[in-house]
């Protein structure tokens, strides 16, 4: 049965330049730039009437678009090793009033509570249990800062998560817009938030 997630998709200037990023290691997994996302709440497998009733619960959102500030880099480990190398996000107060409404919403459909900290980032690759930690430290080391500035995105998407041999792939199924903000463009690439890295010890989601 596919795997459901909320998550903010991104303009394509921001997966564009995300994907520029992805150079060395080449033992890593690294992401498609298409499936580039923020997840909310990964959802799990649910049943076709439990999706309908996320469509027509999500459909209730009323939250203004949502500000991203992308940071520095940071990865989630699993057993002491690297397993997923992110761009992380600054959780900002804009960004956790969505999640936790999306959380409620969620919730409100019998999904059972998430018991992770919601740590916003965006996944650029995924290592295989042999990948040494010292190359993975090395490259966090020497790799140029992201410098993608803040950008908003407008709406929230429910995906699809499909397990294929070369990896997992995300299909989006429904789009829920957020209210506009007044006077923000998508992105403004005239500023940079500068590098700042982020580390995490918490096990890789799924998406």
């Amino acid at each position: 049965m596919p795997r459901l997630f909320v998550a903010l998709d991104l303009p394509e200037t921001v997966k564009d330049a995300l994907g520029d990023l992805q150079v060395g290691l080449p033992e890593a997994r690294w992401h498609d730039i298409d499936d580039f996302h923020l997840t909310l709440r990964f959802i799990g497998e649910v049943d076709p009437a439990t999706e309908t009733e996320l469509v027509d619960t999500l459909d209730l959102l009323d939250e203004p678009a949502a500000r991203v500030i992308p940071r520095g880099y940071g990865h989630f480990e699993r057993k002491g090793k690297p397993a997923v190398l992110f761009v992380a996000a600054e959780t900002t107060p804009e960004l956790a009033s969505l999640q936790r409404r999306v959380e409620s919403l969620v919730r409100g459909c019998g999904v059972a509570p998430d018991p992770r900290r919601f740590t916003p980032h965006i996944t650029l690759a995924r290592f295989p249990k042999s990948i040494e930690p010292e190359r993975v430290g090395r490259w966090l080391e020497t790799a140029p800062p992201p410098q993608i500035p803040p950008f908003t995105v407008e709406a929230v998407t429910l995906y699809r998560s499909r397990r294929q041999p070369e990896g997992a792939r995300y299909e989006p199924l429904h789009r829920f817009p957020l209210e506009s903000l007044p006077d923000e463009d998508s992105t403004d690439w005239a500023r940079s938030p500068g590098g700042e890295d982020g580390d995490s010890e918490e096990d890789g989601e799924a998406c």
